[in-house]
């Protein structure tokens, strides 16, 4: 449990990381922690813990970011929806929800990482790769308890990000990210 807490102690990153890639490859990297104390038959309701967006996207206009936050929270709780939790905007929830959303220039080094990119949905080629590199994106979303302020759950996704961001791509990368939520 340290690698959970030392999130819940990082400034800006108390979320599931999920890294996006919007690109047409079916290629996910998904991974999830667990808190094993806690009992997810018990929880049954949550709220968002910030509202504002978290996305870290330095050539994304605002009006895109705002539309992309949306769509994420949207996404997200449908698929805690599916899992039988409810949303609630009063009261006192059993778990906060937050994410965190990264897009970031990687380059292929080597023919190995250039294989990688390709595989989960890189559209350019070799040369394009290496030199000018390609854009990953990650999102990060947690469960919290909110009475102790312990991660309980977190989860990542990763794939290649393509010029436009797709809404069933985001659809399908955060239902593989839930997969792993007991």
């Amino acid at each position: 449990m340290k690698s959970l807490a030392a999130i819940d102690r990082a400034p800006g990153v108390f979320c599931i990381v999920v890294t996006l890639c919007l690109g047409c490859s079916e290629t996910i990297r998904v991974a999830a922690e667990t808190n094993p104390s806690t009992d997810f038959g018990a929880l049954r309701t949550y709220a968002w813990r910030v509202q504002e967006p978290r996305i870290i996207a330095p050539a994304l206009p605002p009006k895109t970011a705002e539309s992309l936050d949306t769509r994420v929270r949207a996404a997200v709780d449908t698929q805690l929806a599916a899992k039988g939790y409810g949303r609630i905007s009063m009261g006192k929830p059993d778990f906060l929800v937050d994410y965190r959303m990264e897009f970031k220039i990687k380059s292929a080094n080597s023919f190995q990482e250039y294989y990688r990119y390709w595989r989960q949905g890189g559209w350019q080629g070799p040369s394009e790769a290496f030199v000018f590199g390609y854009e990953a994106g990650m999102l990060t979303v947690a469960l919290t308890d909110p009475r102790t302020e312990q991660p309980i759950w977190r989860g990542t996704a990763e794939r290649v990000v393509s010029p436009e961001v797709n809404q069933a791509i985001l659809d399908q990368t955060v239902a593989r990210l839930f997969e792993k939520l007991p």
